[in-house]
């Protein structure tokens, strides 16, 4: 996790498929869930679920509130997504641990 802006302390850059770091950056920027904030996840589903974890983690904590908010589109362009991307021929499927042994691995 970077600063993109050294003078402002709420920005930060995430790689789309880490999960953890973009929680991390959540936690960073809300200074544990002291500060309030509310989400609203626009971009890769990968971000979404980092923020409900938040959410989740924050409540779990005895924190205030976490808001997020996702926007339904009214309509979609018929060629939004077709299929499942491919490398080499064989399906790129991501998958994300947020639970072992019954213990949250998100935790504030």
């Amino acid at each position: 996790m970077e600063s993109r802006n050294p003078s402002t302390e709420n920005r930060w850059q995430v790689d789309m498929y880490d999960v953890s770091n973009a929680f991390d950056a959540l936690c960073n920027i809300t200074k544990n869930a002291e500060r309030t904030c509310a989400l609203a996840p626009f971009g890769p589903k990968t971000l979404s679920l980092a923020m409900c974890l938040f959410a989740l983690a924050a409540e779990q904590a005895a924190k205030e509130p976490v808001h997020a908010f996702y926007t339904q589109p009214r309509r979609y362009a018929l060629n939004y997504t077709s299929g499942i991307k491919l490398v080499a021929g064989e399906p790129d499927i991501k998958a994300y641990c947020v639970k072992i042994d019954g213990r949250n691995l998100y935790k504030i």
